[in-house]
């Protein structure tokens, strides 16, 4: 079977196009990605890509460091740990009418809101200074991801609102320690005051 690149490329476009109706919380879109099972290549890549790219972008302008890598491997972990853990809570405890493949494709779909950081990124390489505006940015992303997740959250596995809190409550807690104790011994000992920090920092690390 001969792969088409123009296909996968219509596939990439209209994965994008729906990632973005997924953000504007479109209900008849969402519902049709959760059903959707080539869906889920696509939800992988969103998971993955942004680290990934943090990595090449990073490591070609200032070299190979292993604090890109920690980044790109951890940050995907911590995000797909959320989902297993809080479908885990929701089923277990709360009685969640969900199905884990479903949460998966759709949270991962939200993932796509974090290339937005590339782009931060990126102007930041190219010594454009917007260092109020990237953390205010970097801070309304964050804020609004929290938000999907916990609307898609509840609306998935039809909880509470009290019930939904206490599970992402739990998850975050649960998948915190997980990754505090296999990352003691990995992550970099500084601690940043905003994304222009993690920039002016990275380029020293990346010569250890």
């Amino acid at each position: 079977m001969t792969i088409q690149p123009n296909n996968l490329v219509n596939d990439f476009k209209t994965a994008v196009l729906d990632a973005i109706e997924i953000l504007k919380l479109n209900k008849t879109k969402i519902e049709t990605i959760k059903k959707d099972k080539n869906a889920t290549k696509f939800a992988w890549i969103f998971l993955v890509a942004p680290g990934l790219l943090k990595l090449v972008i990073l490591s070609t302008m200032y070299g190979y460091s292993s604090f890109y890598l920690h980044e790109a491997i951890w940050c995907p972990i911590g995000i797909i740990g959320m989902i297993y853990v809080s479908h885990f809570i929701a089923m277990k405890f709360f009685n969640g009418k969900g199905k884990l493949e479903e949460y998966f494709r759709v949270i991962g779909y939200v993932n796509a809101l974090q290339l937005i950081t590339i782009i931060i990124l990126l102007l930041g390489l190219l010594r454009i200074n917007l260092t109020g505006l990237s953390n205010l940015v970097l801070l309304i992303v964050s804020i609004y991801s929290i938000v999907l997740f916990y609307k898609l959250l509840k609306e998935s596995y039809q909880l509470t609102t009290t019930h939904t809190i206490i599970t992402i409550i739990l998850a975050v807690i649960g998948v915190s320690i997980v990754i505090s104790i296999f990352d003691r011994n990995t992550r970099p000992a500084h601690n940043f005051e905003d994304f222009n920090d993690v920039l002016n920092y990275a380029k020293h690390y990346s010569h250890r």
